[in-house]
């Protein structure tokens, strides 16, 4: 059989849409300009930004709201964390630090809603408390220059959600699940759903079949991520945490491996994609 040639596609930024409302026979997708379209598929890849008929469930710990900053460091703080990816717990949140593209690191943390009224959600008041809290931290991003003028916020963050129905569409990255941020597994979520949909899709099932398989590929690492998510910003979990994996350093180890896609779910095939010749998708991303 002869490869099926390209199939029709249309591609959106989630800055452009609306909602995505099933009628009959497929989807009608609202574009902010009042714009209609339609399609029979609907790849849904808007991260942790919902549309309006498409809502995901809160998840085990949507109480966090998350912050991110790029800083240009000093020259000696950037080469002290160069080869190094800096994790540090606070009063009700956690949070890490890691160098990106053209030298600048990356600051990101979560924190509990109502420590962030206490601190009258303030960007400067939040960075002061992590550094009265963190002196290693403190130290590191001592005459930081921001790279923008305002950090990024999200919030509900709906850690430990993973979709049950689909409602027909194709649910990937964080649209499928959201795993808390410390594990830094959400990319390697995000690509491993988009793969196993695209190739389920070609094969011809469903996207209720799809979440059905991908819900054992991600259930107990999602599982055991947000149960430590929700232990670490409590103030027993700050406190032993740190004491627990500098007694067994082999534990940080372990803690990767539990919350990792199995290997198992790895395995990559090729398909016939002839089952979907006559499908129009559309993905939001």
């Amino acid at each position: 059989m002869e490869p099926a040639g390209p199939l029709p596609t249309i591609t959106l930024s989630k800055e452009l849409l609306i909602s995505c409302s099933f009628v009959s026979g497929g989807f009608s997708i609202r574009l902010r300009d009042n714009q209609v379209i339609r399609a029979n598929n609907v790849f849904l890849a808007t991260g942790k930004h919902d549309l309006t008929d498409t809502p995901r469930n809160r998840g085990a710990q949507p109480d966090l709201v998350g912050f991110k900053m790029h800083c240009q460091l000093t020259p000696e703080s950037t080469e002290n964390i160069r080869q190094t990816m800096e994790l540090f717990l606070f009063r009700d949140g956690y949070g890490g630090l890691a160098l990106v593209e053209n030298d600048r690191v990356n600051l990101c943390f979560v924190i509990h809603q109502r420590r962030m009224r206490e601190l009258g959600g303030d960007w400067t008041a939040l960075v002061a408390a992590i550094h009265g809290e963190c002196p290693a931290i403190a130290r590191i991003l001592r005459e930081p220059t921001p790279c923008w003028p305002k950090p990024l916020a999200i919030s509900p963050i709906p850690y430990g959600y993973i979709a049950g129905n689909s409602n027909g569409i194709w649910r990937v990255g964080d649209q499928a699940a959201v795993i808390p941020s410390f594990t830094g597994d959400g990319m390697s979520i995000a690509l491993h759903s988009a793969e196993l949909a695209s190739e389920m899709f070609l094969c011809g099932e469903t996207p209720d079949e799809y979440l059905a398989r991908l819900r054992t590929h991600l259930n107990s690492g999602i599982r055991f991520a947000t149960t430590l998510s929700r232990v670490m910003i409590t103030s027993t979990g700050r406190i032993l945490t740190p004491i627990a994996l500098s007694l067994v350093p082999e534990g940080i180890r372990w803690i990767a491996e539990r919350t990792r896609i199995p290997a198992r779910a790895l395995q990559t095939k090729v398909v016939d994609s002839s089952a979907a010749d006559d499908q129009r998708p559309v993905s939001a991303a």
